[in-house]
């Protein structure tokens, strides 16, 4: 169920969003990867302060991520 959630999530933002912001999320990932290397789940919990837990959709936090900027990377 979580999974299917996350990817009608991206899809839906895929079809919705231009390339132009696609790739800024691209970017922007990349940057907070490269500027947490090694401590990407304490980096996102700091950052962003959510209650999701992602290791029901299967994801750590740095797969989680990779999977995004996989997916947007596609669409472009």
């Amino acid at each position: 169920m979580y999974g299917e959630t996350f990817w009608l999530i991206i899809h839906t933002y895929i079809e919705e969003s231009s390339p132009a912001d696609r790739a800024w999320i691209v970017r922007e990932i990349n940057k907070f990867k490269n500027d947490n290397p090694g401590r990407i789940e304490a980096a996102y919990l700091k950052e962003f302060n959510d209650d999701i837990i992602l290791s029901y959709w299967g994801f750590t936090y740095e797969t989680f991520l990779d999977e995004i900027q996989k997916r947007l990377s596609e669409s472009l």
